[in-house]
């Protein structure tokens, strides 16, 4: 399950279309965005802004990543949470009693090891 959890976090991520700019075009873009006096060359001002902004950047972006990965998971949870009241309600209340959670755990584990078990009756 973490596998998939990790997998689908990941392919959430991925650009369709992840070209990496050259060095060249990298640097323009840092000199445009970043020589604040026109001057065609960075100072250093205006390379510590840059380092600044761009480590800045670099920590919302994971943040915001972080923060996306754990709405996923928390999504799939409660989809499985779902799932697993659907699938041992048996009395069809909307909440797993007890005694349906054990036997939940107990068909579940079942599963797990390989082992199917009886239909219910």
């Amino acid at each position: 399950m973490k596998n998939l959890i990790l997998a689908v976090s990941i392919l959430l991520f991925l650009p369709l279309h992840a070209e990496k700019p050259t060095l060249e075009e990298r640097e323009a873009q840092l000199l445009a965005r970043f020589d604040t006096d026109g001057d065609g060359v960075l100072s250093p001002e205006e390379r510590a802004v840059a380092a600044q902004t761009l480590r800045q950047e670099k920590l919302e972006t994971r943040q915001a990543r972080i923060a996306q990965i754990q709405a996923n998971n928390q999504i799939l949870e409660r989809k499985r949470e779902i799932a697993l009241i659907q699938r041992f309600d048996t009395n069809g209340d909307g909440v797993l009693s007890p005694e349906e959670r054990a036997r939940a755990e107990q068909i579940l584990r079942q599963e797990r090891q390989g082992n199917r078990p009886a239909p219910r009756r």
